[in-house]
């Protein structure tokens, strides 16, 4: 790497992750499948710098997305792209940020979100729409041209391959197998019957697939009585 950081391989497997869903959802306080599952990779993580680093502070880059509207191309239109990006930014404790929370300080570290420091937020939103939207295929192309030494003039500290490289979701990036794991691992647990009555047992967000019937379950384990 460019700027001298190493990088480092964390591997597991398919079941590892899969016993972690009791401990994931009793730290997230959440069935949502998307927060699980990326949970489910932040509590691997945080784990692993647990347990080999001496480092307790740690930076992380949630809100980048929602600051350089990455869902433009489903909103081509640069007021609504910065007004969904204003709501997203907003919710961000609901959400993502709520979730790297919690999966980090399960091992005791602390978490700094350096792309929701308020002056940059002002900065961000002070510019023209056009500037901050995703443009020509790229999410994040503001963030990536200013460390982009072609663009910007600055030096090189992240390769082309890893600077421009596609945006994948978190659990996406990891790969799919280890997600199929959790989808196999739910077909085992919960019934098609147990699905038939999925409404009468929860009226209120009604799980649509095993897979977030298991979590539902495993939160009410934890937290009966509280939706």
């Amino acid at each position: 790497c460019c700027i001298g950081i190493p990088l480092v391989k964390i591997c597991f497997s398919p079941e590892e992750v899969c016993d972690l869903i009791d401990d994931v959802i009793y730290h997230l306080e959440s069935y949502d499948v998307d927060m699980v599952r990326a949970g489910i990779l932040d509590y691997v993580m945080s784990e692993h710098i647990k347990n080999r680093a001496h480092e307790k502070v740690i930076l992380v880059e949630e809100g980048s997305d929602e600051l350089t509207q990455k869902n433009f191309k489903q909103t081509p239109d640069y007021e609504k792209g910065y007004l969904e990006s204003v709501k997203l930014v907003k919710n961000l404790h609901r959400t993502d940020v709520l979730r790297t929370d919690r999966t980090t300080a399960a091992h005791g570290l602390e978490v700094r979100v350096p792309f929701l420091d308020k002056n940059f937020i002002e900065t961000i939103y002070s510019m023209p729409r056009k500037w901050v939207c995703a443009s020509e295929g790229n999410t994040k192309n503001l963030i990536r041209s200013a460390f982009d030494p072609k663009v910007s003039g600055c030096e090189q500290y992240l390769p082309d391959r890893i600077l421009w490289r596609q945006k994948e979701a978190f659990s996406d990036a990891v790969g799919y197998n280890w997600r199929r794991s959790l989808v196999e691992r739910a077909d085992k647990l919960i019934s098609d019957e147990t699905m038939s009555i999925a409404t009468r047992l929860y009226p209120h967000n009604t799980p649509k697939s095993k897979e977030a019937m298991l979590y539902r379950q495993v939160y009410d384990r934890w937290y009966k009585d509280v939706d």
